[in-house]
């Protein structure tokens, strides 16, 4: 998960840079030499606007791939965390049904598998973003 989110980053950035450099003023005079032909065509700005277009499809893409893949990791956590506290609550002795109304056990199950589907995501989403914007 942490390597999607680098790379997810690092095309934001690659992104970035290729704009800085596209739109800089001197750009087409030091990319080849003036008694050589350029290596792309005599068309520079088209060769800037397709690698620009190509950067943010690629962006898009492992945008869309780190989301389905953080959202997949959420359904799974959830799923094994409704599992394990089922598990646990029904082998759980009959004196502590005795003592605890059903409707408490239900509002702890739900308020636990809310944390874990809404606030959980959200948690890890800031946890990589601000530790890759730190270092």
């Amino acid at each position: 998960m942490f390597f999607v989110y680098i790379v997810t980053e690092g095309t934001r950035v690659a992104n970035d840079l290729w704009l800085s450099v596209w739109s800089s003023d001197n750009t087409t005079e030091t990319l080849y030499y003036p008694k050589d032909p350029p290596p792309f065509g005599e068309d520079v700005q088209a060769f800037f606007l397709w690698m620009y277009i190509i950067l943010g499809l690629a962006y898009c893409i492992i945008m869309l791939a780190r989301n389905v893949l953080g959202n997949w990791a959420g359904v799974f956590a959830s799923k094994k965390m409704h599992q394990t506290a089922f598990t646990h609550v029904m082998h759980s002795p009959v004196s502590f049904f005795d003592t605890t109304p059903v409707g408490r056990v239900l509002n702890r199950f739900t308020k636990d598998l809310d944390n874990v589907d809404n606030l959980l995501p959200q948690v890890k989403f800031s946890f990589f973003f601000f530790f890759l914007i730190t270092y």
